[in-house]
């Protein structure tokens, strides 16, 4: 009995010490804003004169995102099912994407498109870069995900589905 009351002690200690950090960390916070005046915090004016900027940026992102899912769903779908097949031409190729698009970071995939293409004669908008590097990334993990839901269904599943036409 004496060994769980000094972990439930140690536990109440680490998590008093941690509240008290936050305390601390919220306190300065706070006499930092009275210093400098929530007046300068909470400019309205700079955030409607800002809205414009954001909205527009908001359209860029849903464009690029929707582009970039479509495709990253297209080319994932014929990818994860190379990953399946039984022709080793086909599913190392596609083993060797995956594993790559998700492997590197996708900050480094954009940079590699946007300014690396570029020393080998190939150059892209930043608009079509950002496509291509983000729909790459995107089919890699959906070649995963639809390699994975095939792999998931039971053999006695397939034969029921071939027995059937």
């Amino acid at each position: 009995m004496l060994g769980c009351a000094g972990i439930v002690g140690s536990r109440w200690t680490v998590l008093l010490s941690e509240s008290s950090l936050t305390l601390a960390v919220v306190g300065k916070l706070v006499e930092w804003w009275n210093a400098i005046g929530w007046s300068q915090l909470w400019r309205w004016d700079v955030w409607w004169r800002a809205l414009p900027s954001h909205l527009q940026g908001a359209k860029v992102t849903l464009g690029l995102t929707s582009i970039s899912v479509f495709m990253g769903i297209v080319l994932g779908t014929i990818i994860g099912m190379s990953r399946l097949s039984r022709h080793r031409w086909l599913s190392r190729p596609a083993a060797v994407y995956t594993d790559f698009f998700r492997g590197t970071p996708l900050i480094v995939q954009i940079f590699v498109v946007y300014m690396g293409l570029p020393q080998f004669g190939i150059r892209l908008s930043a608009w079509v870069a950002a496509v291509v590097s983000l729909s790459l990334n995107s089919g890699a993990y959906v070649a995963e995900i639809v390699k994975s839901g095939i792999q998931s269904i039971d053999r006695g599943q397939f034969e029921a589905a071939l027995s059937t036409g």
